[in-house]
């Protein structure tokens, strides 16, 4: 069976989660396409783990700088544990419910451009368009 949207986000980053958001509140029927983790890079792999990962050091250094102040104790154990805390332990699974529970249908997997108003996911195509 071959399913229609009117638009298809591919990417589900930042930018992609935005897109898909406002049109699908235009009442478009959307689809969302991610081949890793809805939130994208910045949330998963990059921004936040390096923030939680940089800020100790960074409040150790402003310590040991203030007057009065001495450095507190950095325990590895636990700002790793804070890090796999912000980005989620690697797990989308409330993302893509909170999509689905809004109208917009999250696909998982690689998505392929497969001729005028075709995508495939996986093998799987969609025609986006309606037609």
């Amino acid at each position: 069976m071959r399913e229609h949207y009117n638009a298809v986000v591919i990417g589900a980053g930042p930018a992609g989660e935005v897109a898909a958001s406002r049109l699908n509140d235009q009442g478009l029927r959307t689809a969302l396409i991610e081949r890793e983790l809805v939130g994208g890079e910045c949330a998963y792999w990059a921004c936040i783990p390096s923030k939680t990962l940089l800020r100790p050091p960074e409040v150790r250094a402003e310590a040991a700088r203030t007057a009065g102040t001495s450095a507190p104790d950095q325990r590895w154990a636990e700002i790793a544990a804070y890090r796999d805390y912000m980005i989620r332990h690697l797990d989308d699974a409330r993302q893509v419910e909170g999509y689905e529970q809004t109208g917009v249908r999250v696909y998982k997997g690689k998505a392929k451009l497969a001729g005028p108003g075709r995508i495939e996911i996986g093998g799987r195509r969609s025609k986006p368009n309606g037609s």
